[in-house]
Parts: C-alpha cells; structure tokens; sequence
C-alpha cells in the first residue's frame, strides 16, 4: 500500500512493470523469500478480484530470476540450545535472584518444548494474549513432570486442535522444568488470571543495597544533623546579630558553612540525575560517601561528645558497612564474563597486521572505537557524537549506507584522509521497519538519489573503481580508498 501511495498507482490490477518496481523496492530491505510471500499476497489479491495474475508472464519470471540472482537465497538457520550451553548458562546466574530464576525458567521450557519465542513471550505485559502465549492456567504439574497446554502456534493458526507436550522431571538435577517451574510459581505469585507464566519481582535493588551497607541511613542522619544546625545557626544569626553585622548588609555576610551547604545541593543534584538515568549512579554513589564523611566533623556532630566517643561512633558505623561491604565485593570478584567476536577478533588481528600504524580508518561508531582500543590506529569518527565536528564527520561516514554514488564517497574520504573504510554487512543488510534502515533515513535528505540501489550492497558486490576489498569475512569487509 505504502508503494502504491508513493507513486499514485492501484494495487489492482497491478501491471508487470510497476511489479517489477516493486520488486526492485523490496530488493533494498529484504531477501528474496522474503520477496515471494509479499508476491504472493498480490497473487491472492488479483484471483480474488477475478483479474488476471501480473506474475504470470514471461517479464516477471525473467524479473524474479535476476533478483534471485543478485539476492541469493539465504538460509536462515538457528543455532541449537545444548545441555552444554544451559549449563553455561546456570553458572553465570544466582537463583535467589528472582529475575535470573525467571530467565532460567524460560530457557528450560524453551529447551524441552521447541516452542517458539512468540508461544513463551509476550511482547509487554499489556500485551499478555493467553491464546497466543502461555499461561499458568496452561501447566499442570505431575508426579512424572509438568504438561504444556498450548491453543495456538504458528502451525496451529485457528485453534483447530489442542497441543499438550510433555515437560520431564530430572531428578537431582539443575537442568529439571518440573522444579524451576514450580520454584518460580511459588516466588512470584500471579497477577491476574490467566497471567503469564514467566514472572519476576521488580524490587528497588539501588536503595535496598545502600540501606543494607548502612550507606543512606548514615546520610540521612548527616543531613537532619546538618540541616538542623545550620537552620539554628541562621535563627540565630537572625534573631541576635552581632555589631559588625550591623554595620554591614546582611545578604552580603559570609556563611561560614558554606561548603557543607554546596555538596549537599550537589548531591542532591547527582541523586536526581541517578533516579532519572540509572547508571548516573556513578555520580551519586560516591557524593553519598562524601556527605558520610562529615560523620567524623567535630563541627557538625560536636554534641555527641568527647573526640573520642565520636571516634568510636564513626569506628562502629564503618564495621557494620564492612559486614555487608566485603560481601559486595565478593560477589564482584566473582563474576567471570567471557565475550567472544570471532569476525571481530579476525578484523581486529588483520588490521594489526597488515596495515601500517598510521592508516586511518572509517566505519560504524562501534566498530571504529574498538579498533582504536585494540589497534591504536587513527579513526575519523568514534561513539562520543556530543561534538557538532565529530557528527559532521560521522555523518561523512555513514554515506556509504546511502545511495549516493560511489564516487562521492570516494571525495569524501579523500577529504578526510581516510586510507580504509569498514563496511559492515548487518548496517547494510539489517532487516527492519519501513522507513526504519540507513537508506531509508538517508532518503529523507538526499532526494535526488531516491530509487537508487543503496551504495553499501554495490560496495560488496564491486567496489571498483574507487575502492578495493582488501579484507572480508561474514560480517565485515574492509574497502580500500584508490
């Protein structure tokens, strides 16, 4: 519909050239199976009008054979979950949290039903659909393990039949459905009925791990402590001013804490940033260390006494922080990611030893600050965009996911002194929303060359004669600028 718009024509009929139009519109965002289901929406359309079929000629099968050609026919295959990867899995996550439980529930059930992502999930919660995805109304637990009920799947359009699969109980083993299943039920109750399977508690996790190290009780204490004098200090500032305050404007006085007042609005500040943005609380985590400090301020917390009681009161505080601290940090130490890239890794080892040290380099964000990272070679554009120069460059850059000629890249390039361009073939080939990929957002711009192959699939093909592939893989291909 949204071509037909585009160029003001009928869907039917359909004439053999304008679907053959439509066919080189589609070619741009998807593979060629892909282009055979939407051809054979319009076959339906056409027999249902009682017209002729436009793919019924002679043109069209010489159409669909060069896209076919040029498209090539993509299997789409999907890597198996193993024993060996769930077990990999429970490693890396701690049931007694009750996220991680639900996530391994989900990668049980997945494991022994083979049932689709769109069986198990709902897209949000709002979006619950119990025909569609199962339910605890759908499981039933037994003495040999638990039964799936399942109404609806992919294969089972219209509810024509009831499919139950059998779940097994393991016995003495981590890898058992019947008992993640029920563990989880028991943890998280339902919300509704029926209500999703796959649930977890969604705790403030931020103020309970500093409440548990004794962090914000201590900084609530510092700031009544510290809010209270001062408010004492300017009653009686007010109520009793001395004789050089009278001589002189009393907005203009010096305030003698000052400091203490300017982190407090400070922290209040990085605690307001750290609420709205959740990794802010690198900022706010630290400040509240430093208000706690003012514990051992003999100007603040004067009133409990001796030096030496407050010292002790400070030296027990800090013991019971430790109790939780060391745990913390155990935990930490504990984790043991791994991150593997293979077509990364063999770009990364290629450039490191096949390029000089000074050749410069283009690409993705992503891809060019890992480059710099790990070969310290020179990039033109890298993830922090903040700067108006470097999103002008970057924008430079991400020309070749355009449609513009190849030789306008090539200028740009040479106007930047870039010796290799990356081209990465998930930017190119990514399959999303219309309106939604690089060709698309750069047809918004640059209108002249609208209806144009993107610039990025003729780089893959034949870069000559502005450029020269002098490395690729399954994922990245690097371009040399003649």
């Amino acid at each position: 519909m949204e071509f037909c718009r585009r160029i003001n024509i009928a869907l039917v009929p359909l004439s053999p050239l304008n679907l053959a139009r439509y066919v080189a519109y589609l070619s741009a965002r998807l593979q060629f199976n892909s282009i055979n289901n939407y051809l054979s929406i319009i076959r339906l359309l056409h027999l249902e009008a009682g017209t002729t079929s436009p793919l019924e000629s002679f043109f069209m099968d010489s159409v669909l054979k060069g896209a076919k050609r040029v498209l090539g026919c993509t299997v789409n295959s999907k890597l198996p979950l193993t024993p060996k990867i769930l077990n990999e899995i429970f490693t890396l996550l701690s049931l007694s949290s009750s996220k991680d439980l639900c996530f391994w529930v989900a990668c049980l059930v997945a494991f022994f039903s083979f049932l689709r992502k769109s069986n198990l999930f709902a897209p949000c919660l709002s979006g619950f659909d119990p025909v569609r995805q199962l339910s605890r109304e759908d499981i039933t637990f037994h003495a040999e393990g638990v039964r799936l009920r399942v109404v609806k799947t992919k294969t089972i359009q219209f509810s024509e039949c009831v499919l139950e699969i059998p779940l097994p109980r393991v016995n003495n083993s981590h890898l058992c459905p019947s008992k993640a299943l029920l563990l989880n039920f028991k943890r998280v109750p339902a919300i509704s009925s029926p209500s999703p399977v796959f649930l977890y508690l969604v705790q403030g996790k931020t103020p309970v791990k500093l409440s548990r190290t004794l962090l914000l009780p201590t900084v609530f204490i510092v700031v009544c402590s510290v809010v209270f004098k001062l408010l004492t200090e300017e009653y009686l500032a007010w109520k009793s001013p001395s004789s050089f305050e009278m001589q002189v404007d009393r907005n203009m006085r010096l305030k003698p804490n000052a400091e203490i007042v300017y982190n407090l609005f400070q922290c209040a500040a990085f605690t307001l940033m750290a609420i709205m943005i959740m990794r802010l609380k690198l900022f706010m985590t630290p400040h509240l260390c430093l208000i706690t400090s003012l514990l051992a301020s003999k100007k603040i917390f004067g009133w409990i006494g001796s030096r030496e009681k407050q010292l002790g009161l400070v030296t027990i505080i800090a013991a019971g922080m430790t109790y939780q601290g060391i745990t913390n940090l155990q935990h930490q130490w504990s984790i043991m990611g791994e991150y593997s890239n293979v077509p990364l890794e063999e770009l990364v080892d290629w450039i490191n030893a096949k390029t000089s040290k000074n050749a410069v380099f283009a690409g993705p964000m992503p891809t060019m600050a890992t480059v710099k990272l790990t070969t310290l070679r020179p990039i033109v554009n890298h993830p922090h965009y903040e700067d108006a120069g470097l999103r002008e460059r970057t924008k430079k850059v991400y020309s070749m996911y355009s449609r513009k000629p190849a030789e306008e890249l090539k200028r740009l390039m040479k106007e930047m002194k870039v010796n290799y361009v990356i081209l990465e073939d998930s930017w190119c080939n990514r399959r999303s929303k219309p309106g939604c990929q690089m060709a698309e957002i750069w047809d918004l711009e640059d209108r002249k060359n609208r209806g144009k192959e993107p610039l990025c699939s003729i780089l893959q093909r034949d870069p000559k004669p502005y450029f020269k592939t002098v490395f690729k893989n399954a994922v990245y291909s690097v371009l040399k600028v003649i």
